[in-house]
């Protein structure tokens, strides 16, 4: 349960600090584990945080389509990249309209892509990224996903004629 009021207030925090995205990934990520262990947040923490006006602005900030897609980002984390994500700080200031990246990639795998158009290994990429294997794994897994593209010599190619490295 502190994992999960964790990602809670982490999400509130964000959602706070300009970070939309964040917050309703991190959000995502909690109602996973309310689903997964059968426990709920206190409906005074919600009432003190102001958790459904600070959703629906976050909500209403991304646009439907962006904040599905972050949401289906964080329900789609599995616990140990959950927290790992929880983990890292935001590294983009708030800006009015976060940087749009081919194919529906996020910051972060757009970082990890880089990493390993220049042929960095999954252990090299964590490394320099501060994450674990598995979770640059993930992300690959998803960058795959969203190119349509299976293999890293293509990934590679994508960020080249996208101007990604």
């Amino acid at each position: 349960m502190i994992i999960q009021y964790s990602f809670f207030g982490l999400g509130a925090v964000a959602s706070g600090q300009g970070h939309p995205h964040r917050a309703a990934r991190l959000w995502a990520a909690t109602e996973v584990m309310n689903e997964t262990y059968g426990t709920t947040l206190s409906p005074m923490v919600r009432a003190l945080t102001n958790h459904e006006e600070r959703l629906s602005a976050v909500r209403a900030e991304l646009g439907e389509e962006a904040f599905t897609a972050a949401w289906s980002e964080g329900r789609a984390m599995p616990p140990e990249q959950a927290i790992e994500y929880a983990l890292e700080s935001p590294t983009t200031p708030r800006t009015d309209a976060p940087p749009a990246y081919p194919a529906g990639l996020s910051a972060r795998e757009v970082e990890v892509l880089k990493l390993v158009a220049k042929g960095m290994t999954d252990p090299q990429v964590a490394e320099e990224l501060y994450i674990s294997p598995r979770t640059v794994n993930a992300h690959l897994r998803s960058v795959y996903h969203k190119t349509g593209f299976s293999t890293r010599a293509e990934a590679a190619r994508f960020a080249s004629e996208h101007d990604l490295l």
